[in-house]
């Protein structure tokens, strides 16, 4: 995947465009703290539906042992994905855990946003925060806009947050800031969904907060 040409780097310091986050609760929360299920059912906070979507085996995902499972082996292809139905937003802050199975260069798990469809996949168009063991890497749709190489250990939970507002789009990957990026494809209102891709993707705690625009 090549780098993007409208995209560029910002630093994160001398900014007059600033990422500030409501200090509201979350609009979309879930613990998972319920039984297991292949009906992963609703959010506990903003009443969203954990939605699987394109050709999943149906116990692709599930709740299992107090988190969102999803697991390629159990569906007839290398991509599961899983949407909340009733939500969409543009500007948002989502942090969860990310629990991961298998090591490899080409395995994914992460979260995507600003999804045009409400069935899309990682090589859709929307923005696509991808973890893989050796890297974390955004893109929008199949192009990518930044990577930074970094370990992250299989069989661990890592904690992901990515903050959105108009065209800035940072990842922090386990309280670190890792990807600060401005891009101007979109920043219209979009899905969002969580996907693997030849990976077993076990996600906790999610919460996400829509944002307002900060003033500069």
């Amino acid at each position: 995947m090549k780098t993007c040409a409208r995209s560029k780097w910002v630093v994160a310091t001398g900014l007059t465009f600033a990422l500030v986050a409501t200090l509201a609760a979350a609009d979309v929360a879930d613990t998972f703290n319920r039984a297991d299920s292949d009906k992963p059912g609703r959010t506990e906070t903003g009443d969203a539906v954990w939605t699987p979507v394109a050709a999943n085996n149906p116990k692709a995902v599930q709740i299992m042992n107090k988190r969102l499972l999803l697991d390629y082996n159990l569906g007839p292809s290398p991509t599961v994905a899983c949407a909340l139905e009733k939500f969409r937003a543009a500007d948002l802050d989502v942090s969860f855990i990310a629990y991961f199975h298998y090591d490899g260069e080409s395995r994914l798990a992460g979260v995507s946003y600003r999804l045009e469809s409400p069935v899309g996949v990682f090589n859709d168009p929307g923005y696509h925060v991808f973890l893989n063991p050796a890297y974390v890497v955004l893109t929008y749709g199949p192009r990518e806009l930044a990577r930074k190489e970094a370990a992250f250990p299989v069989q661990t939970d890592h904690k992901v947050r990515v903050v959105v507002q108009g065209q800035r789009h940072q990842v922090y990957v386990n309280d670190q800031l890792l990807l600060d990026v401005k891009d101007e494809t979109t920043t219209d209102p979009g899905h969002v969904s969580f996907c693997v891709y030849y990976q077993q993707l076990y996600v906790g705690g999610v919460n996400i907060t829509v944002l307002k625009q900060a003033q500069e």
